[in-house]
């Protein structure tokens, strides 16, 4: 898929595919019933607005250009620890949930926000059907709401260097295979660096999982489907007492 300005002939398929409550419900701003006079107004509203406020786009398929979402750009101050941030809205078609559409949509605006507006942090509360809108298979080991920041800076060969920073207190977390389940409420924050893999999509670099209960230490890969392909976790500790070592694939 493809970002691109919207146009006054995307009305009928913005209203068509937002008169949808199972999508509506996942956004924090669109109205429902969504009615097409309001498609026009927004677009006409998005056209008089300043760059230096956000952007909005259209979310259409590479191939054929079919408009399947919407993505739009808020600039923000209201940055934990301070900064400029920008604040990252989207909607996808039911239809075209699952696809990884969505991981792509957010991609393309990620990149976008911190060359195009000069960002350096996004951040974003990710619940069940967030994750399935992006295409993260994740939801078996996780539910519920995920809080998550992401930071970008320059390094030394003019890399982008991206951290993620995850708050999963307020998720349920189940590992089965060794019997854990860490329950809502409890504390958990999870951190890792995000870079190009070698023989996988994605690779989590030092990643790290502290709780009150756990701590995890080790790497992951990513497939390009944004399923867990690989992991390798030297110190795995539950429970305080239970120490292991991990690998798997």
């Amino acid at each position: 898929m493809t970002l691109r300005p919207l146009r006054e002939s995307d009305a009928e398929d913005i209203a068509r595919q937002i008169g949808d409550w199972e999508v509506v419900k996942n956004t924090a701003r669109i109205p429902y019933p969504y009615e097409p006079s309001m498609a026009h107004e927004f677009i006409e509203h998005v056209r008089q607005e300043a760059p230096e406020i956000g952007e909005n786009f259209a979310v259409v398929k590479r191939r054929g250009g079919a408009l399947i979402g919407g993505l739009g750009l808020r600039k923000t101050t209201d940055v934990p620890g301070g900064g400029l941030g920008i604040d990252i809205g989207y909607w996808l078609g039911r239809k075209h949930w699952g696809q990884g559409y969505g991981g792509e949509a957010v991609s393309c605006a990620v990149a976008y926000g911190f060359e195009g507006c000069g960002a350096g942090r996004i951040w974003a509360t990710l619940d069940n059907s967030d994750r399935d809108q992006l295409g993260l298979d994740i939801n078996h080991i996780v539910q519920g709401e995920i809080s998550v920041e992401v930071t970008i800076t320059q390094g030394l060969m003019d890399e982008p260097e991206i951290k993620l920073r995850a708050d999963l207190t307020n998720a349920d977390l189940v590992l089965e295979n060794v019997a854990w389940r860490k329950r809502p409420g409890r504390k958990a924050i999870l951190q890792t660096d995000i870079a190009l893999g070698r023989t996988h999509n994605i690779e989590l670099q030092n990643f790290k999982v502290a709780g009150d209960d756990v701590a995890i230490e080790g790497w992951m890969a990513i497939g390009a489907d944004n399923r867990l392909r690989e992991f390798y976790f030297p110190d795995f500790s539950l429970d305080v007492v239970t120490r292991l070592e991990m690998q798997g694939t």
